[in-house]
């Protein structure tokens, strides 16, 4: 599904130019649920945004299906993200004059899906997440968990080829932490491929694998118990 070869990444910053990333490669197969550990300054977040093409490499080759994604044009990039890829931040990114229903139903749109097509795909989603009574309520409406669900409801309604998850439980307590990343595992395995940054083992145990970067590069990639 996903090769990452040699990728850098670097910055510059008052004349000074640090290397986030030093040349590491990924790797991630079709339907496999893989998490992201790592201190703060290790690279994790950095490594999602080059992948799911949220940032571009400086050296390195991606591949996506097939596709050379590291050669794409910035508006195939945003065809291919909008396409192929869902999002799911710690900050929900949701628009708070629309409702539940609207938010996973604007992307739809943008994708071309019919306005029909597109309720009716959004309605199922937010029912398979526990929210078919709260459809028409207002970001501000819902607690922080429920505003979670509508942000994967919004990744998963167009059935993309890979979730990238960045701290998804970061702003939630113990039980509501708990429930997303129990719809994670349930979209895993419906055959989801997923990749999640996270700084809980806990729940990168949950994984199929752990891959822990340090200072820009891999210290461990293994499997843990969940593993196929």
């Amino acid at each position: 599904m996903l090769i990452a070869k040699n990728i850098v990444k670097k910055f510059n910053s008052g004349g000074l130019q640090a290397t986030i990333l030093n040349g590491l490669d990924f790797s991630v197969k079709t339907g496999e649920f893989v998490a992201i550990i790592g201190r703060s300054g290790a690279g994790k977040s950095t490594l999602m945004y080059i992948l799911s093409l949220l940032d571009q490499l400086t050296e390195g080759q991606i591949e996506i299906d097939g596709v050379d994604a590291g050669k794409l044009m910035n508006q195939e990039a945003v065809d291919f993200r909008l396409k192929n890829f869902g999002f799911i931040f710690q900050e929900y990114a949701l628009l708070p004059e629309l409702t539940a229903l609207e938010n996973v139903v604007l992307p739809l749109l943008m994708r071309g899906e019919k306005k029909q097509t597109a309720y009716a795909m959004s309605t199922k989603t937010l029912e398979e997440v526990g929210l078919s009574n709260k459809l028409n309520n207002l970001p501000s409406q819902l607690s922080g968990g429920e505003q979670q669900r509508v942000s994967i409801s919004r990744a998963v309604a167009h059935n993309p080829k890979i979730i990238f998850a960045d701290e998804p439980t970061a702003n939630l307590d113990t039980e509501r932490s708990r429930e997303i990343m129990d719809i994670f595992i349930r979209l895993n395995k419906n055959g989801q491929t997923i990749i999640m940054v996270t700084h809980e083992l806990e729940y990168a145990n949950l994984a199929h694998r752990i891959v822990e970067l340090r200072d820009g590069s891999i210290i461990r990639d293994e499997k843990t118990l969940h593993s196929k």
